[in-house]
């Protein structure tokens, strides 16, 4: 009787399923601070880990936080096209939002939003109204922390609109300071098992 082959695609590296830091600035030097009168939006590049990526949090740096609201406010991130955000992959969920006139770091999360590898993708900050009592710290900074995972950065420049616009984005030559964290996708392998009692067996007669 001839065998079934039993074929599997098994992760490799437990290890690989950690939630870790993929990138951040928070540790560069304090630059101006930016209203959130207008949207604003973030390139950062993947680093080269061939499965891929999940994004489960996005850390914003904040100098002043004025009666904000969770529907005032949505933190996404999108595809490039041509060197401008294209379309939504997935939305975050915002965190409390407390007032504040001191800097302090927010965590935006998710259950996970798929990243590909060497790929460019968008951090966009979207207001549905004016909130221009309240401030995003950036960086003068080109430079990221130690401790990132290979391959991956921050851009060196911000993009921002009105808040109420959809259209063209303009520069600002400074970043603001964010850090983005997750989970390294684990290379998958294929296995091949043939159970002893479907092993293959020879009729003798």
């Amino acid at each position: 009787m001839l065998g079934l082959s039993l074929l599997a695609g098994l992760p490799t590296g437990a290890a690989a399923q950690t939630a870790q830091t993929f990138v951040s600035n928070l540790g560069q030097a304090d630059g101006a601070a930016y209203a959130l009168s207008t949207d604003y939006s973030m390139a950062f590049t993947t680093g080269s880990n061939s499965a891929g990526y999940s994004l489960r949090s996005v850390e914003v740096e904040f100098s002043t936080i004025s009666n904000i609201t969770s529907s005032q406010l949505t933190a996404s991130i999108h595809s490039e096209s041509s060197g401008s955000p294209g379309s939504s992959l997935g939305t975050l969920t915002n965190p409390a939002f407390t007032n504040s006139n001191t800097d302090q770091v927010l965590t935006f999360t998710s259950t996970g939003i798929d990243l590909a590898a060497n790929t460019t993708y968008f951090l966009v900050i979207d207001m549905s109204s004016n909130r221009g009592s309240s401030d995003l710290r950036s960086t003068d900074s080109n430079s990221e922390d130690s401790g990132n995972l290979a391959g991956w950065s921050i851009g060196n420049n911000t993009l921002r609109r009105q808040w109420n616009s959809t259209g063209a984005w303009a520069t600002v030559a400074v970043s603001l300071k964010i850090s983005l964290g997750g989970v390294v996708k684990p290379p998958f392998t294929l296995t091949l098992s043939i159970p002893d009692d479907l092993a293959v067996e020879d009729d003798v007669n």
